[in-house]
Parts: C-alpha cells; structure tokens; sequence
C-alpha cells in the first residue's frame, strides 16, 4: 500500500539571458520537452506505420500517447490514461535569469523503470542545448515567441533526484549512464493504527486548478468532490505504472469523505489559454487559486493528499495544474 515516484530537480546553466512569464512556463515547457522527445524516440517509419512496431519499449509513446493494449487490463471505464509524469516549473515562472546563473526545473515521474528515467534526463539535456523553450505558446502572447529561449540558452549542468522535503537524496545523476535504478521516493497510503490525527486540513493551490462533479466545474469543491478526483488519479497511476492496483474499499473512502465539511474558502479564477503547436487548436489552463480548509476527521485522507501534491489533482495535470501543499490543522500526522 504505497505509491512510489522520482522527483527529478534539473539543473540548467543560462548561457544567455532568459525570461519565462508568469503563467506561461509549464506549456512552453512541455511543448519543447515532447518535440525533443519525440526527436529522439521515433524514426521516419514511425509516421506511416499504422501501428508502431515497438511502442511497448517507446519512451515517447509512453509518456505523451499512454494507451492500454488490447488485452492488458487496468482500470475499467477509463478512456485517456493519464501520463506519467508532471512539470513542476514553479521556480521558473516570471523570472528572468541571467547568463551563468542556474535555473532549476523539477519534474514528477511516477513511471519508474530506470530506461524512462535515462530517457528523461538524455530529452532534458537535449531540450536545453537545442531550444529549450521553443513549442507551444500560451494565448497571453498571441502566439509570439517573446521570452523564448533560443539554442544553446542552456545546457544541463546536473540532475538530482529529491526527498519528500525537496533535499537532494543522494549524487547528481549521469547523463544516461544509469545502471542501477535509484530507489524512488515511497509513500505510505495508509496510516499505523497508532498514527495521530488531524481533524482540520488546509489545502493551498498553487497553480490553476479544475476539479469537477458531476461534469460541472466547482471553484469550492466540496471535499467528497476533491477527494474522489484524488483517490482516483493516485490509484490509476499507481495501476498503470507502479505497484499495481489497490487493495482498498473505494466506496468506503468515498462515503467517509463527505462527512468532511469546506469550513473556509479563499480563491480566485484563473484565465489562461494554451495553443497547440500541432493542431493549432487553442485550449482552457484555467482553474481556481487559493486556499480552502476542510474540517473533520481527516486521518485516513491524509497519505493519500500526500500523495495527490506531487501528482497534482484535476485536470491537465501534465500542464503544472492542480498542484497543492497540504498543511494539517490542530492535529500531527507522521509523514
């Protein structure tokens, strides 16, 4: 009963001066980082292929095109699986860094064979050196690449891998000479008998966030509402690329969580848009900031909002959106 994850930290060395506006680096980001990806995962043959001949071990198809083969199972009714990793651009966004300084970018990977660990850090460097930021751009510069980073703005000069407080865990990792997988971060999704609880959560949004209940969006979420989009993007990660599925009474949890009460609610709406580099197509970033504290008892809920701060909650996870921190209230909890 655990769910286990890498949290990655790069380390990029400016080489010219760079700028990422606030709101925007999580999209310009993820749209250079799958172009280099894709560079390197696929070969001409891959587009006239109707089906691709090895995108069981293909790194590309697995991060941005997961799909459950026929036959292999995994969770009933779900027809998008989620992708396998998040960026976290927080330290980024609305900076401007200058030639020599370090600009550090994180990124949350919950697939954790050592071959997509490899792979990752190969694209980042790769990304960095050829253009790192160039891609999808958001609505807010009407398609202008004003901030984007040219090539050779950066280079990878280290990555390391962090614990659950953000402190380097062990050495820098080599640029595609792993052998050994690192053992990732594990969490716990249940609490000892003789844990402490909490009878009050306090849940701060740091980046747009869209939860919905019954296909309606809510800017207060009821914390029934939270906690089923949590319980169930936990768990299918962990199907998909971890542990395998839970031994846990879903219906239970979710019964529990509505006896949990929104005390308090501090928000605003957020507006952005992102345009795809491949479709042209523009889409919603939009969501709510802020902060909303639940009242209750929240002890069995705990591990697994743990859990949901890395992997972010909602939609467009892969976009930086949904991500929180988890503040307990007139109670301790063991982490």
């Amino acid at each position: 009963m655990t769910f286990s994850f890498y949290r990655l930290r790069c380390h990029l060395r400016v080489r010219r001066p760079l700028f990422l506006p606030a709101g925007e680096a999580a999209n310009r980001l993820r749209g250079g980082f799958g172009k280099t990806l894709k560079r390197l995962s696929c070969t001409p043959d891959c587009d006239d292929a109707k089906v691709c001949p090895i995108r069981a071990d293909c790194v590309d198809a697995q991060m941005f095109e997961p799909r459950l083969e026929p036959g292999a199972g995994g969770p009933s009714g779900l027809r998008d699986l989620p992708r396998p990793f998040v960026l976290r651009p927080g330290a980024l966004e609305g900076r401007r860094f200058l030639p020599g300084q370090l600009a550090p970018l994180d990124l949350n990977l919950f697939d954790t064979r050592l071959a997509t660990l490899q792979q990752v850090i190969v694209t980042v460097a790769q990304w960095a050196t050829n253009g790192a930021t160039n891609g999808a751009t958001n609505g807010a510069t009407n398609g202008a690449a004003n901030g984007t980073a040219e090539a050779g703005s950066l280079t990878l000069e280290s990555a390391t891998l962090l614990d659950a407080r953000g402190n380097s865990a062990g050495a820098a990792l080599q640029l595609g000479k792993l052998v050994v997988p690192p053992p990732p971060l594990c969490l716990p999704l249940t609490v000892g008998e003789d844990a402490r609880g909490s009878r009050g959560v306090r849940l701060r949004f740091l980046t747009a966030t869209e939860i919905k209940a019954a296909g309606v969006s809510e800017d207060a979420p009821s914390f029934g509402a939270l906690f089923a989009r949590v319980r169930d993007r936990v768990s299918t990660l962990r199907t998909l690329y971890g542990g395998g599925p839970l031994a846990v009474d879903f219906r239970a949890l979710g019964d529990a969580s509505r006896e949990i009460s929104l005390a308090a609610a501090s928000w605003r709406e957020v507006k952005a848009y992102r345009q795809s580099f491949r479709t042209g197509q523009r889409h919603t970033l939009g969501g709510f900031t802020g902060e909303l504290e639940y009242r209750g008892d929240c002890r069995p809920f705990l591990p697994w909002l743990e859990a949901a701060s890395y992997t972010g909650v909602g939609r467009q996870t892969v976009w930086g959106k949904g991500q929180f921190q988890l503040e307990l209230l007139d109670g301790d909890f063991p982490l």
